[in-house]
């Protein structure tokens, strides 16, 4: 008889008093135990808001070996350093008897005696009610609650040194009444005589360590919707503490977009199963406040205020879960080693955040359009706001140097850019190849030659890329690639325009007060307040004279924060022309009143057009760039 579970039954359902088993490899031998990194978490008895997780190695032969929770995770670009935040670390023996161990750093035990180790236990804190301490962004980072546990496995679980390319097996306990979220596939719980103390459970298998923390896993007291865009099965998870909303509100939004980014991408292999694990704020001083999305590799974890009214939370997540749904063509089908192989505690940057974030981004707007969710002037707009968004970044460095070295100063401040200028490239890619193949190309085309020539197991060399980007594609494209990403020469848009027929003009359009699906003339602080940004403003809140930084008070007599944000957007649509607003704000911490009559907003800005005599190949390559009949 072959003992399959004996690992499982030994470590994680019991605690049992005698050797951890060894892992045979001479297949003549029986029981074979394929060596695996046992790991529960236990949602079921959670102690002052901390979890406790148990995470059980393979037999160790080095006398000392280090077990780490990461610092930075994928597509941060921060360090977080999450193992400030588990408490009561202990490695214990087979007997239960507690080996000595010394902290390296924030995030890392060296155990002593490693060779007697059977499992280390750890308490985990979340992330999200202690916003105001650190600066992780909130959808990498953790929650606890009664009613939603959102588990981020970089917050949850770690790795031993030597083991990250180990298969993990994770068994959670959880209550009845909440249901789980993820793109991981649910494996029925092995049989053994313990199986009735886990009942209430999830167990799922993955290959190595990167592919639990690519896993994220939401439950939440609101059932998911699930439903199938060609080949691919889409879960839908949404945690809305007051109830506002439920998964089934943003189905057929996410299922029209999500069928169109399926068309876009035609016969572009992604993937079987994908996750949007959407988790709404109260926007509360205890709450997550982090707005966003992290992507992952076939899921999402999206954070937006609950307080935004649907039409907006539709915009977001049409924006948002676009973006993270394309990372399933880069970095997922094309990465480099860098990627790949990601040191989650020391990690080498890639150079090609470009096309890593910038052509995803480009991918996110420019299917839209493609598929007809939006019209040519909508898009033409978006792409004149990321003219402008851009050209407050440091635009001094090359785009590979700012990618290599995105966790230091200055780069670090102009990360924002990558979807920004880094759209922009895409763009410019994406017309040099329909140029360059009288229109039967576009840079959609490109990514799928270059996900045959590499796929999800064969990462790239960083700096041999380009080189071979040109290779596959046109000279022309690895130019430009030469001159505006590898070098910081500024980019001619109107160059790039004028083959499909488009110039510049500037010009007046309407806008609102405070904020639409559009226009965003605030943000919010860690204390619940809201914010005038710094950016350029509309006619009315200039002639009001508000500042950058003002922190908005009251307005007509209402006092308004954060939590009451769509309560301040209703009231500012209602204005009539020609009424009286008063504004009151706080500025460097004095309380000022502002006074105006109330007029349409208006701003000034670069807009997009097209030439009103097009040539016959501009007005052909047009047409083909934006699929328009």
């Amino acid at each position: 008889m072959k003992f399959i579970y004996s690992v499982f039954l030994c470590t994680i359902l019991v605690s049992c008093g005698t050797s951890k088993p060894l892992f045979l490899e001479d297949p003549l031998l029986e029981p074979i135990i394929p060596p695996v990194v046992l790991v529960s978490i236990d949602l079921m008895e959670v102690v002052e808001d901390k979890v406790m997780v148990t995470v059980n190695p393979p037999v160790i032969d080095s006398k000392t070996i280090n077990f780490s929770l990461p610092a930075i995770v994928p597509g941060t670009y921060s360090r977080d350093d999450y193992g400030k935040y588990i408490e009561s670390f202990k490695a214990l023996d087979v007997n239960g008897k507690e080996l000595k161990y010394t902290i390296v750093d924030d995030n890392t035990y060296s155990i002593l005696n490693a060779n007697r180790l059977d499992k280390v236990t750890y308490l985990v804190n979340d992330t999200f009610d202690i916003e105001s301490e650190h600066e992780i962004f909130s959808p990498s980072g953790t929650n606890i609650s009664e009613y939603n546990y959102l588990l981020n496995m970089n917050g949850f679980v770690g790795y031993f040194d030597d083991l990250k390319m180990t298969p993990y097996e994770v068994l959670v306990k959880k209550p009845d009444s909440l249901f789980a979220a993820t793109s991981l596939k649910e494996l029925e719980i092995p049989v053994t005589p313990d199986s009735l103390t886990t009942a209430n459970a999830n167990f799922y298998k993955v290959s190595r360590y990167a592919e639990l923390v690519d896993s994220p896993i939401m439950y939440s007291d609101s059932k998911p919707v699930t439903f199938t865009v060609g080949e691919t099965e889409i879960i839908v998870s949404v945690f809305s503490p007051n109830g506002l909303y439920t998964a089934e509100d943003f189905k057929d939004v996410l299922s029209k977009m999500m069928s169109a980014q399926k068309q876009y991408l035609g016969d572009l292999k992604t993937t079987n199963t994908y996750a949007v694990l959407l988790y709404l704020s109260t926007a509360g001083e205890q709450d997550a406040q982090g707005y966003g999305a992290l992507e992952h590799n076939t899921s999402t974890v999206v954070v937006m205020p609950e307080q935004y009214p649907k039409p907006l939370l539709d915009k977001a997540m049409v924006d948002i879960v676009a973006h993270e749904f394309f990372h399933v063509v880069t970095p997922l089908s094309i990465h480099s080693e860098e990627i790949h192989y990601f040191d989650f505690n020391t990690p080498k940057m890639s150079e090609h955040l470009w096309l890593y974030e910038g052509v995803t981004e480009y991918f996110a707007q420019h299917f839209q359009v493609y598929e007809g969710l939006i019209t040519k002037k909508d898009f033409y707009d978006v792409i004149a706001d990321k003219m402008q968004n851009a050209e407050g970044y440091d635009n001094s460095f090359a785009f590979t140097e700012m990618s290599k070295n995105i966790l230091e100063e200055p780069y670090a401040a102009a990360y924002g850019n990558v979807y920004e200028k880094g759209a922009l490239i895409g763009m410019c890619l994406d017309l040099i190849m329909r140029e360059q193949s009288n229109g039967e190309k576009g840079l959609i085309d490109l990514m799928k030659t270059l996900t045959k020539r590499f796929g999800s197991t064969s990462p790239f060399r960083d700096e041999k890329f380009v080189e071979i980007v040109s290779a596959l594609s046109y000279p022309e494209v690895g130019q430009f690639l030469y001159n505006h990403v590898e070098n910081p020469n500024p980019i001619d848009y109107t160059a790039y325009f004028y083959t499909v027929g488009l110039e510049f003009t500037e010009t007046s359009v309407p806008s609102v007060l405070i904020a639409d699906q559009k226009n965003q003339f605030i943000t919010g602080n860690k204390d619940g307040e809201i914010i005038f940004s710094n950016k350029s403003y509309n006619s009315m809140l200039d002639e009001l004279g508000v500042l950058p930084g003002d922190v908005l008070v009251s307005m007509n007599g209402q006092t308004y924060g954060l939590a009451s944000i769509r309560d301040l957007m209703n009231a500012s649509e209602r204005l009539a022309e020609g009424s009286k607003l008063t504004m009151t704000v706080k500025r460097n911490g004095k309380t000022m009143t502002l006074k105006a009559d109330y007029s349409k907003p208006q701003i000034i800005s670069n807009r997009i057009i097209e030439t009103n005599y097009p040539t016959p190949q501009q007005f052909d390559l047009r047409q083909l760039w934006l699929n328009v009949k």
